[in-house]
This record gives C-alpha cells, structure tokens and sequence, in this order.
C-alpha cells in the first residue's frame, strides 16, 4: 500500500515539473518580440503568404470576379437605355413597345442572375482564403 503512494506521490512531481516546463515555454516564446509591419518577411512567413498556386487560383477568380462585375454594369446600362427607348417610343408602335418591354424583363432577369454568380464567386473567393476581396453591395 505504501509503494502505491510512493508512485502517486511521483507522478504528481513529474506531472508538476512538466507544467512548470511548459509555462517556462510559454513564457519564452510569449517574450519574444513579433517583427514589425516594415520588417521585410523572411522564411515560412514569406512562403505562406506568397504561395504561387494560391496566387494563381486567386488571380483567376479575382479576374472572373471583375468580369462579371463589369456585365453587371453593362446590364445596369441596357436597363437604363431600354427604358428611355420606352419613354420616347410612340403608343401606336405596339409591337415595338411589347418587344422593349419583353428585353427589359429578360435584362432584369440576367442582371438578378448575374448578381447571384457574383455573389457566388465572392464567398468562393473568401472561402479560398484570397486576401484583400470587399464584397459588393447587391
């Protein structure tokens, strides 16, 4: 029964001294002073920030992101044009006035589709972790 106590007796030292180990590793690594933002990255930090294959996959998607932005605008500008065609087009023209009206439906319906795949790219973008993307307001 006494040696049982001996051993339990040992393992709290051993479990103390390792705790008392790491604090003292926790402390040295807590002290040691981080680099500064104009400190130029060396080693892993540059490596981890400036993977190329990430880069590249971003690059692309940050590309297909400002294309479909830029239809976006196109469309908003259609939009606009189609109904100023509509205001000066007469009321006798009724055939031209179903078919201005039927391409501003399908332009609305392009331009809700469009703003969907952009919202899309955008948490893909985020979720693939490429830094500096602000989501557009749709």
């Amino acid at each position: 029964m006494r040696l049982e106590y001996h051993f339990a007796l040992l393992n709290a030292k051993a479990c103390y001294n390792i705790l008392m180990v790491f604090k003292l590793l926790l402390l040295v690594f807590l002290s040691q002073p981080l680099p500064a933002n104009d400190e130029p990255l060396t080693g892993y930090e540059k490596a981890i920030i400036e993977d190329p294959a990430l880069s590249e996959r971003c690059a692309a998607l940050l590309t297909q992101r400002r294309q479909k932005i830029q239809a976006k605008q196109k469309l908003n500008s259609l939009i606009v044009r189609n109904q100023k065609l509509d205001g000066y087009v007469p009321q006798s023209r009724q055939t031209l006035i179903k078919k201005i009206n039927t391409t501003q439906k399908k332009l609305e319906i392009e331009l809700v589709e469009t703003n969907q795949k952009i919202k899309k790219l955008e948490e893909t973008i985020i979720k693939k972790g490429c830094p500096g993307i602000v989501p557009t307001s749709i």
